[in-house]
């Protein structure tokens, strides 16, 4: 079977459960700097994305808490020596949001993260760039 994989690390488990891998990159993060990120005037970092986790994990981060929107995210942050402290049930925006404790105050770190039901401060450690490329 040939499958087409759109995550270069995702690779080599396609083929070691023996199928044929056809990688094709649609996307391409591009840091939007690389200076440290001091997340300490917020109760929470909230990181909505492995792509997040792994731009904090590079920059560095000083965080009270942080919170992560999946297993994913937070096992990329737990990989950069990150303590998460809450991982979302529903890993959605919302979900997130109604796993937060009433009235926090939070600091958001993802592309888009406004677009979905979270208040939070927002800084965006990324851009995603579409690549355009056609799909074998």
């Amino acid at each position: 079977m040939r499958v087409l994989v759109t995550r270069e690390e995702l690779v080599a488990r396609v083929e070691s459960l023996g199928h044929a891998a056809l990688f094709c990159e649609l996307i391409r993060v591009e840091p939007l700097g690389d200076e440290p990120v001091d997340a300490r005037g917020y109760d929470w970092l909230v990181v909505t994305s492995r792509n997040g986790a792994h731009e904090l994990g590079r920059r560095g981060v000083t965080a009270n808490r942080i919170a992560a929107i999946g297993p994913a995210t937070a096992e990329a942050l737990r990989s950069h020596g990150l303590r998460v402290y809450l991982v979302a049930a529903t890993h959605t925006q919302e979900g997130l949001r109604e796993a937060l404790p009433e009235g926090t105050v939070a600091r958001g770190a993802a592309e888009g993260g406004r677009q979905g039901g979270l208040e939070a401060g927002f800084l965006p450690p990324f851009r995603a760039l579409e690549l355009g490329q056609q799909v074998p």
